[in-house]
């Protein structure tokens, strides 16, 4: 690589409603990692729970978990492990995997005995090596158990972090609740929004509103299931209804 930056600018987030640049170490070439430069970075819902405090994680940390990027700088056994090599443009997967432990190899890499939130790039702090490890960066360094998925040039930087949530959408829309074609669904908006299907076979609520609440109760009477509740709260108060 020509010209391999030293320190990369970081967009750190250090406390509730608090970010600020700062310029982070660029770790030094290793055989099993990776140096992304950053095209572009989504802006995820849990971002915003952060950055507002109602989801508390360890700080300072480099937030963005939707990376769009190209390879500038890849080990000899990183290339060999994942299949890429240096100009390659790849999405980057916010969990890492061990590939070894009885999770990964089951496939529920969230899992991994070695990983897990704990070192989710973009979710992690900054003692949590390599320090440079979220998308709201020029660069992002990528460990040795990093997950890269190639991206085509045609697709717009951008257009392309979209990645993330839809794919969110099909493990929370079709893989978790077993759906498939000819499925007639009830759809949950966001927030305390929700929107009700007569015939649905299944009905599924985020929140606490009492008009969903009842919705639900009816959704059971008439022989649907519930395959995601909101709150505690609220589904103790559908049972409790039911």
């Amino acid at each position: 690589m020509t010209g391999r930056p030293d320190t990369a600018r970081a967009l750190v987030f250090t406390a509730p409603r608090s970010l600020e640049f700062r310029q982070l170490d660029v770790p030094a070439a290793a055989a099993d990692s990776a140096l992304l430069r950053v095209e572009a970075c989504g802006l995820c819902g849990t971002d915003h729970e952060m950055f507002t405090g109602h989801l508390p994680l360890r700080t300072p940390m480099v937030p963005g978990h939707e990376t769009i990027g190209v390879l500038v700088e890849v080990g000899d056994a990183a290339a060999e492990s994942w299949g890429v090599a240096v100009g390659d443009r790849v999405a980057v997967e916010c969990f890492r995997s061990c590939r070894r432990c009885e999770a990964c190899l089951a496939g529920t890499y969230r899992r991994c005995e070695a990983n897990g939130l704990r070192t989710a790039y973009g979710l992690s702090p900054l003692e949590v090596r390599p320090a440079l490890s979220g998308g709201w960066a020029d660069h992002h360094w990528l460990d040795a158990d990093s997950m890269l998925v190639p991206v085509p040039d045609g697709i717009d930087a951008v257009d392309a972090t979209l990645f993330n949530p839809v794919g969110a959408g099909i493990r929370w829309g079709a893989e978790l609740p077993a759906t498939g074609p000819g499925d007639i669904v009830a759809i949950a908006g966001l927030r305390q929004a929700t929107v009700a299907v007569e015939d649905a076979r299944f009905y599924q609520h985020r929140g606490i509103d009492p008009k969903a609440i009842v919705r639900a109760a009816w959704a059971n009477l008439r022989g649907r299931r519930i395959v995601q509740g909101g709150s505690t709260i609220t589904q103790q108060l559908v049972r409790n209804v039911w």
